[in-house]
């Protein structure tokens, strides 16, 4: 309706209430008769009162406004008219602007009911005066809309689909052909591996692995429109991803971005299955010693046992497993507009030289990439039975060193896990080094490398912190700032979180974000009034700074 009181010849219809509710679509224009209690309501309809129709029905135009908006309508069209406005049908059936009853143009409008008008506002339900204008040109003009809203759907889902062929035949990585299911359509679209989503998006509806990959689930909230898609791979770790992509809820937008995903879901899938047989052309039998011996919670076969034995492994002596990651792979993949092939490349010369550095140390490693931007190293001294988690931080610290000397200016992140003997220890390490990687990400930020030690007994609510009851903690206490823009709600995160490392202290919160203590004190005051919780509250102080724990744990 926005777009067609931009028109020149609507110039006459003037919006009484609920102009924020101007964006709804409209399929049709439909009549309201008398009486209003019977009328049947739809959905996507913008209602038409006539002249006539207004005296007798102003007791029920509040109860009309309510209805309209429960059904999800449109909107209202009404011409308020003189007293006698309560012309016969037929006059007011003319629809070319002159007065009904034989009232003259200039015949003082009645004044619209103030309950009226706030309730059109309150439910954002556009009332709209048609004024000199008759209905049929509103019809008319938008029929004509539709029709071109319909030519400029195939024109965006045209320009869309070009783009992404044009990534794909440049061999761009599948990080950048993601990014263009957002950009193209003046969206936002995102990967993420399944499960294990953001928690921004952990309130998507359920999406299960057998969804088919070219139809996406597509839904509405808060205004806008939400595709969800799975891609699954054959069977490794991590075996699916999931896309999500976030639209302005325009006119066949859902027509256009069903097509879009339909398209590009090949093209992704394709990519991502090139980019792990590249890796298991290289790797194969790295991979599937790591993923028997150290990432299965199965019984090991002997076959495994033989294989891992000619490998150089010594499953009967004490081993580290040490995780590193680069943090928001995906976003760095395409703000470098690397290709997947310069992705892999990347990729193995980081390994090249994490194994390197830790053999020059006189190490025994073993390193693959389980999934991209991550990098998953045994470690194992021949020399000594037994040495603690620290030297393997230490080590690791310096072939990030190395990587960074090497030109790839890489933000990594680590953990590294227990050290332990056997299958079973293996496993044990490295569900530590997954938990010290998190947990390690939420306490010291993105650039840390954490031992098992360091975390704690922490590491236990690893977990916890993923879990169901720890996204309804985020939600009730952190819910509201969510729905603030990137860049404020990032900041107001960042202010609480340093409140809590200062356990409460503004002054010392200040010194932490290198900030003015009044700053902090708004920001906190504005953290206060979106959500209702106390920060002075030492209970609330608790609970804040638990959440907001699990929301950098579960975000890592």
């Amino acid at each position: 309706m926005r777009e067609l009181l931009q028109q020149e010849d609507m110039a006459g219809i003037t919006v009484l209430a609920g102009a924020s509710g101007l964006d709804r679509p409209v399929d049709a224009i439909m009549l309201c008769e008398t009486p209003l209690r019977d009328q049947p309501w739809t959905s996507r309809v913008l209602y038409y009162l006539p002249p006539y129709v207004v005296p007798p029905t102003s007791p029920w135009l509040d109860v009309l406004i309510r209805r309209l908006s429960a059904v999800g309508a449109s909107g209202l069209l009404v011409q308020f008219r003189g007293a006698g406005c309560a012309a016969a049908p037929r006059e007011a059936a003319r629809g070319d602007g002159a007065s009904s009853a034989g009232l003259p143009e200039h015949a003082p409008r009645p004044a619209v009911p103030k309950s009226l008008l706030l309730l059109a506002d309150r439910y954002q339900m556009p009332v709209l005066d048609l004024g000199p204008v008759s209905v049929m040109a509103v019809a008319e003009r938008l029929a004509l809309l539709k029709q071109n809203a319909l030519l400029a759907a195939y024109q965006r889902l045209d320009a869309a689909i070009s783009r992404v062929f044009n990534a794909w035949r440049e061999g761009q990585a599948v990080e950048s052909i993601v990014a263009l299911l957002g950009e193209s359509l003046n969206g936002s679209c995102r990967m993420a591996p399944w499960p294990g989503l953001d928690p921004a998006e952990r309130d998507l509806p359920p999406v299960s692995w057998d969804e088919e990959p070219a139809h996406p689930m597509l839904y509405r909230e808060e205004g806008r429109l939400h595709a969800v898609m799975v891609i699954k791979l054959r069977h490794r770790v991590e075996t699916a991803y999931l896309i999500h992509g976030v639209y302005a809820d325009r006119p066949h937008q859902d027509f256009v971005v069903q097509r879009l995903f339909a398209v590009a879901a090949p093209i992704i899938h394709s990519s991502l299955e090139h980019r792990w047989m590249t890796w298991e052309i290289r790797l194969r039998s790295k991979l599937d010693l790591i993923r028997e011996l150290v990432l299965s919670t199965s019984a090991v076969k002997p076959e495994v046992v033989s294989r891992a034995r000619e490998a150089g492994w010594d499953l009967s002596a004490h081993h580290t497993v040490a995780l590193l990651r680069i943090p928001d792979y995906v976003d760095l993949v395409r703000s470098r507009a690397w290709t997947d092939a310069q992705a892999s490349e990347m990729e193995s010369i980081v390994l090249d030289i994490l194994e390197q550095h830790a053999r020059s140390r006189g190490w025994w490693a073993y390193g693959v990439a389980p999934e991209p931007g991550t990098f998953l190293v045994v470690l194992r001294h021949p020399d000594r039975p037994v040495w603690s988690t620290d030297e393997v931080r230490q080590l690791l610290l310096e072939a990030i060193q190395r990587v960074r000397k090497s030109g790839h200016d890489l933000p990594l992140s680590g953990g590294v896990g227990t050290t332990d003997r056997g299958i079973d220890g293996l496993r044990r390490s490295y569900r530590n080094a997954k938990h010290s990687l998190h947990l390690g990400y939420a306490l010291r930020g993105s650039a840390a490398v954490v031992t098992a030690e360091e975390i704690g007994p922490e590491r236990y609510l690893y977990g916890w912190y993923r879990s169901e009851d720890a996204q309804a903690l985020i939600e009730a206490l952190l819910g509201p700032v969510f729905k603030l823009p990137p860049n404020q709600r990032a900041a107001m995160l960042e202010t609480v979180e340093a409140l809590v490392r200062a356990r409460g202290d503004v002054s010392r919160a200040a010194e932490i974000l290198s900030l003015h203590r009044n700053t902090v004190r708004y920001r906190l005051n504005q953290f206060e009034k979106r959500t209702g919780i106390d920060v002075s509250d030492p209970q609330n102080f608790y609970l804040l700074g638990l959440a907001l724990r699990a929301y950098r744990a579960s975000h890592s």
